[in-house]
């Protein structure tokens, strides 16, 4: 079994920091996972991708070329999806922009940076979308998603992050069914 997720926005959201956190949750799954990142030549703003490759088989390619699951923060990391095709899209309701360009099974809106901003931080924001994957991936269990997370963060950045990833979880075990039923 193997999933491609591709997390696109802007830089300064944490996308890159996403796609390595998912890889670890992999690895402490024991799967096999490979990230890959691309992105510009600005420090903030400019569009940023993170693909990340899962999978209970070897990954023979490391390049996610047409995602399982993609995560759109911003609408400016849809430059990164070249084939504009997805099977799932899980979006920032607030910035991702116009989708209907891309040939998708389920478009999945929440306002993931307004209710980071909520919890204290918007940089939670990719975890909000982290918890949300996870309550629909078929590989990715959310008590070690919470392991990992515990053993990257610590103190006040942790308490937030932890919330933002069961706020998202919990919004995604909402539409999982509904979701799931339909591929």
């Amino acid at each position: 079994m193997k999933e491609d997720i591709l997390i696109v926005g802007m830089g300064g959201q944490g996308i890159k920091s996403a796609g390595i956190l998912l890889g670890k949750i992999a690895a402490e799954l024991g799967l096999n996972a490979v990230v890959s990142y691309t992105y510009g030549a600005e420090v903030r703003g400019g569009a940023v991708s993170s693909g990340c490759r899962i999978s209970t088989e070897p990954l023979l390619f490391q390049f996610v070329e047409i995602p399982d699951f993609l995560i759109v923060l911003h609408w400016k990391g849809l430059s990164h999806l070249y084939k504009k095709v997805a099977g799932i899209i899980i979006a920032d309701g607030d910035l991702a922009g116009d989708l209907s360009g891309i040939k998708t099974k389920e478009i999945i809106k929440y306002p993931m940076t307004r209710r980071a901003e909520e919890l204290g931080s918007r940089l939670a924001a990719n975890l909000i979308a982290l918890g949300i994957y996870t309550a629909l991936s078929r590989l990715i269990k959310k008590d070690i998603a919470i392991k990992v997370l515990e053993k990257e963060f610590s103190g006040k950045v942790l308490e937030i992050n932890k919330k933002a990833f069961e706020l998202g979880f919990d919004f995604g075990k909402e539409l999982r069914n509904k979701v799931l039923l339909r591929e």
